[in-house]
């Protein structure tokens, strides 16, 4: 007769070692693959610096030291020494977790020339909807040195933004980001479009 006990155990080891082949093999996975992700992160960044600013053809990141240590993408057209825009990433707490965004200016930093979000996870169906064109082609044309304000049906404001109807959260939560990540921004920005050093 076998012994409740000694099988037990037996079946706690088979499970431990299961458990330690199964995490070591993900470990392996996972350094493997942690080269590719890193490129395809890059060049969803890049595409999405690209895709803020219309014309851009390359870009560069500014030295963080010119733009109070934060990270800005200068924007180069079709001879690769016209700047033709600026690209800044921002970012914001939303309704359910963190949104990562770029945000497009103009050559002279005054207007905003595109919005693309990199990462959110949003309610399905209503905060996603930020990814959606018609909420990003909201802030195109904005002026990028207010504050705009989102504003529900029937609202105004100098420069309002609709909210998304059911995602009030979410479509305030990128509007802060955006004004909160250009007011770091704006001063050295500032400076980099006059040719100031």
């Amino acid at each position: 007769m076998n012994n409740p006990a000694s099988s037990f155990v037996k079946q706690v080891w088979l499970v431990l070692l299961l458990a330690i082949l199964l995490s070591g093999s993900l470990a392996l996975v996972d350094a493997s693959l942690q080269p590719r992700i890193e490129q395809n992160q890059r060049t969803r960044l890049q595409n999405a610096v690209l895709e803020v600013v219309p014309g851009g053809q390359s870009s560069e990141e500014v030295e963080s030291g010119k733009v109070n240590g934060q990270t800005v993408y200068r924007v180069l057209g079709d001879d690769q020494q016209t700047v033709v825009g600026w690209a800044i990433p921002a970012g914001t707490m939303g309704f359910a977790d963190k949104i990562r965004m770029i945000v497009g200016l103009s050559a002279d930093a005054n207007s905003i020339t595109g919005l693309s979000i990199l990462d959110s996870r949003e309610t399905p169906g209503l905060g996603d909807n930020i990814k959606n064109d018609a909420f990003r082609q909201k802030y195109v044309g904005q002026p990028a040195n207010v504050t705009l304000e989102v504003v529900k049906p029937g609202q105004t404001a100098d420069h309002p933004i609709d909210a998304i109807t059911g995602a009030t959260i979410s479509s305030k939560a990128v509007t802060q980001g955006i004004n909160q990540q250009l007011a770091e921004v704006r001063e050295a920005l500032a400076g980099l479009t006059t040719g100031s050093p």
